[in-house]
């Protein structure tokens, strides 16, 4: 006698268990064998298609960097630690700049390579080029003003 809930004690007949399983088939399989399927393709990535690359619109951009480093010290410069030279110096280097970008955007439209470095290159070295011919015309004029009152001072004193 089983209760609920409780294991029974008695051993139950082995039929029970065989009925639970599908009958087998007379090949001796439990199962019919799978059907053909073809060996699994493999797919390769498409390479990725890239343009060539500009070495002169490179070399644009990092010469328009080192312009605007020299510009900038030169504007944070005063007259008597010599900006002039730092601006014209910076003036100089960002007409290289301005040169290399142009030479640049003609080598990409020729070669279909990307012309963004060589255009931002480009901008660039003209907007530190006006820059420092600019703070160079500047420190001059405040300069030759400078060496005027000197030369004043001294007149005068030597006048006393």
């Amino acid at each position: 006698m089983t209760y609920p809930g409780r294991i029974p004690t008695e051993p139950t007949p082995p039929q029970q268990y065989q009925q639970q399983y599908p009958p087998q088939q007379v090949s001796g399989q439990p199962y019919p064998p799978a059907p053909y399927s073809p060996a699994p393709q493999q797919y390769y990535p498409q390479p990725v298609q890239t343009r060539p690359r500009s070495g002169v619109g490179l070399a644009a951009i990092i010469t328009s960097g080192v312009a605007g480093i020299l510009v900038l010290v030169a504007a944070g410069g005063n007259i008597l630690n010599g900006a002039t030279g730092e601006s014209l110096a910076g003036a100089l280097v960002a007409v290289a700049a301005v040169v290399l970008g142009i030479v640049g955007i003609v080598k990409a439209a020729k070669s279909g390579a990307s012309k963004a470095l060589a255009v931002w290159g480009f901008l660039l070295g003209l907007v530190f080029m006006v820059a420092g011919f600019a703070l160079f015309g500047y420190y001059a004029h405040q300069a030759s003003e400078f060496q005027q009152c000197l030369s004043d001072l001294i007149a005068c004193g030597q006048q006393n």
